[in-house]
C-alpha cells in the first residue's frame, strides 16, 4: 500500500519531479531557523524541515514532516555540493594563473 501523498503518480510523474529537482536551484539559511528554497524551472519549494510547500502554476500543495525535512536535507545538499564545485574550480584557475604566468616569466629574453 502506497503513501497517500503518493498515490497516483506514475513512472512519468516520477520522472518529471526528478526532472525538475536536478534543474532546480537551492538556498538554504541556517540561522535562527533552518529553512531552505528549491526553484525549478516549473516548481518552486519553501521548506523549514518541519513544514514544506511546493508552488506550481497549476496551485500549491502542502508538504509533511518527513518530506519537509528530507527537502531541507536537500537544498543543503546541493549548497554544499555547489560550494565544493565553485572552491574546485576557483583552485583550478588559480593553478592555470600561475602556471600561465611561470611559463610566461620564463619565455622573456633576459636583458644583456
Amino acid at each position: 500500500m502506497g503513501h497517500p501523498e503518493h498515490e497516483g503518480l506514475g513512472a512519468a510523474d516520477t520522472a518529471g519531479w526528478r526532472a525538475e529537482l536536478l534543474a532546480s536551484r537551492a538556498k538554504t539559511w541556517p540561522h535562527p531557523e533552518s529553512a531552505g528554497l528549491l526553484v525549478g524551472p516549473q516548481v518552486l519549494i519553501l521548506t523549514d524541515g518541519q513544514r514544506g510547500v511546493v508552488l506550481t502554476p497549476e496551485g500549491h500543495r502542502v508538504l509533511g514532516a518527513s518530506v519537509s525535512a528530507s527537502l531541507l536535507l536537500l537544498c543543503q545538499t546541493i549548497v554544499m555540493a555547489d560550494h565544493a564545485v565553485d572552491a574546485q574550480e576557483l583552485g583550478t584557475l588559480r593553478q592555470q594563473r600561475i602556471e600561465s604566468t611561470s611559463t610566461s616569466l620564463s619565455e622573456i629574453e633576459p636583458l644583456p
